[in-house]
């Protein structure tokens, strides 16, 4: 009994169940949050119809669903790798007792399954990653996420950001460790997965820049500065992640639109961002001050204690905390911008905040910590200290409590309240019995496109997708 006892204990203490076991928790969150038999986010139809018609027929190059839009003359999957990936989640047997309104359903409910197996990959490698930093508590660490509304809110949907994470924590960890040929290979792939593959290339310019910083502090020398910079090692993995992602974008079905489409998705799009002049997806749009700071509170606080740590030690910094504390501020106010951008910052704050706190735990002298706090509780005014002791307890579990209902349960129940999956598909089926093939529905908002398109592809539409 002793033995399966011991057995049992040194199984859990093993490295593979925490990662089995933060996976699990990771899965099982999402499946919680997606449960719910509605969609939040209509893009998701438009990612699975897309995933079902790449498995049906082959590869879409034309889109002439949205007629007056730039995709009508101009269209390139720039989420191709993920459509692919969902393949195989699309491909589980459907069962042989629906319906057929049911049947047409029921890819859906295979996205969201896929994304919660994504989701728990993104949660796998935050874990991953914080044990490479070697920080003290990754678990824990790793949890933090799960407290923050918008960044699960992001994740939960199907669509390509739940992969991006993923692909950018790898690429974060490659160029720490300047692994220059398996920096190259993901370079190539994500221009392929996503279109927000320049953001690897911002890390690797972010990644030259800290290195330049950190030696011209060291060295007290900014005159060297763009020596620094231009060193040998930087320009092989400026060149490196380069050389991937031009290749991604040659190499690539959609060659040579990539160049022009891309040129409008990144600069147009992401960069100028016309959301001032013409409505578009709320997610171009930056959160309200109070709704910011309340979602993001559980790690704006230790962020925040970090950064001002960081600024007073600088010049004990190396690269690597130089990296993410100038790539964490540059999400930050790129999500202020756009709230879109919650889930790069929310992964990138936590690496940074666990890095600097376990540098600062790592000096203090727990022993004498402790000595110190045996000697308060046993002065005459311990009473004062017990008091302090139970009133920041009940603070903190009502923070986890709070945090936890207005994140996960918040979120279900967001699900819970948004639009169901058949909201247009009585109407999709009538358009489709009563019109000729190509036929321009005038559509009453552009949001409403990729359900319409879900259910019916034998119409064309206004507008959509932005």
């Amino acid at each position: 009994m002793v033995q399966k006892r011991n057995i049992l204990i040194s199984f859990f203490k093993k490295k593979s169940f925490a990662y089995l076991a933060i996976f699990s928790i990771a899965f099982l969150v999402f499946l919680y949050i997606l449960i719910p038999p509605t969609i939040y986010g209509p893009d998701s139809f438009y990612h699975t119809k897309i995933s079902l018609m790449i498995k049906k027929q082959g590869l879409i190059q034309n889109f002439p669903w949205t007629y007056f839009t730039t995709y009508h003359d101009l269209f390139v999957d720039h989420h191709f790798g993920y459509h692919l990936l969902l393949i195989p989640f699309l491909s589980i047997p459907t069962p042989k007792n629906l319906d057929s309104l049911s049947t047409e359903i029921d890819p859906l409910i295979k996205g969201k399954l896929a994304t919660a197996f994504f989701a728990a990959i993104a949660f796998l490698l935050i874990y991953w990653f914080l044990r490479k930093l070697e920080v003290k508590k990754p678990f824990l660490w790793s949890l933090v996420p799960f407290l923050v509304w918008s960044f699960l809110a992001r994740i939960s949907l199907i669509r390509a950001p739940v992969v991006s994470v993923s692909i950018l924590i790898l690429g974060i960890y490659f160029i720490l460790k300047r692994k220059y040929l398996a920096l190259s290979i993901l370079s190539f792939f994500y221009v392929w997965i996503y279109g927000a593959w320049p953001l690897i290339f911002l890390a690797v310019i972010i990644f030259c820049l800290a290195d330049a910083i950190q030696k011209a502090v060291n060295n007290n020398s900014f005159k060297k500065f763009l020596k620094y910079f231009f060193s040998k090692e930087n320009i092989f993995i400026l060149l490196s992640c380069a050389f991937g992602l031009v290749l991604g974008l040659i190499i690539n079905p959609y060659f040579p639109k990539t160049f022009s489409f891309y040129w409008f998705q990144t600069i147009k799009i992401a960069i100028l961002n016309y959301h001032s002049k013409i409505g578009v997806g709320a997610e171009w749009y930056p959160y309200s001050p109070g709704k910011f700071y309340l979602s993001t509170l559980p790690i704006l606080i230790p962020y925040i204690f970090s950064l001002a740590w960081f600024i007073f030690k600088y010049k004990e910094q190396d690269t690597k905390r130089w990296f993410l504390a100038i790539f964490s501020l540059f999400f930050l106010f790129y999500t202020l911008k756009a709230r879109r951008n919650i889930e790069y910052f929310t992964p990138i704050a936590i690496f940074f905040s666990a890095l600097i706190i376990s540098d600062i735990f790592k000096g203090l002298d727990w022993q004498e910590i402790k000595k110190q706090i045996i000697t308060l509780f046993k002065s005459r005014n311990n009473i004062f200290y017990y008091l302090v002791s139970i009133a920041f307890l009940f603070l903190f579990i009502f923070f986890l409590f709070y945090y936890s209902k207005y994140g996960l349960i918040g979120l279900h129940q967001t699900y819970t309240k948004s639009n169901p999956y058949n909201l247009f598909q009585n109407a999709s089926h009538w358009l489709k019995e009563n019109s000729k093939k190509g036929e321009i529905v005038f559509q009453s908002d552009w949001d409403i496109f990729p359900q319409l398109f879900y259910f019916n592809t034998k119409n064309y539409y206004i507008n959509g997708l932005d």
